[in-house]
């Protein structure tokens, strides 16, 4: 993959996971799914991919434990925590794609060893 098509195609993964993020209608988190995987999947640079899937797990994590403790703090002072939990749900779901996605890459390059 060429380095302007694997950036332009970086910045559309960031892109659709921060929608993805952020979007409550379920036809449209569908397609943005779709979309996501389909550019994840996309030909080329599979090492430079799997490097910017593992920091999207990291960041992910980062997210999703902020987002519980958040969760936990709103429970303490009796506030409602819907929102929030709705947000975790989101970032959990994103975080299981990126995990299927590597785990792709990972039995892509098991099946092409000698």
């Amino acid at each position: 993959m060429e380095t302007v098509d694997r950036f332009c195609s970086d910045g559309n993964i960031s892109c659709f996971a921060d929608q993805l993020r952020w979007e409550t209608d379920p036809h449209r988190r569908e397609v943005l799914k779709r979309l996501l995987t389909r550019e994840v999947n996309r030909p080329g640079a599979t090492e430079e991919r799997l490097q910017m899937i593992e920091r999207k797990l990291e960041e992910g994590a980062e997210l999703i434990a902020r987002q519980r403790r958040l969760i936990a703090q709103l429970q303490s002072c009796g506030d409602d925590t819907g929102t929030a939990e709705r947000a975790l749900d989101a970032y959990e779901m994103i975080h299981e794609l990126f995990e299927k996605f590597r785990a792709v890459i990972h039995d892509a390059r098991e099946r092409t060893r000698p």
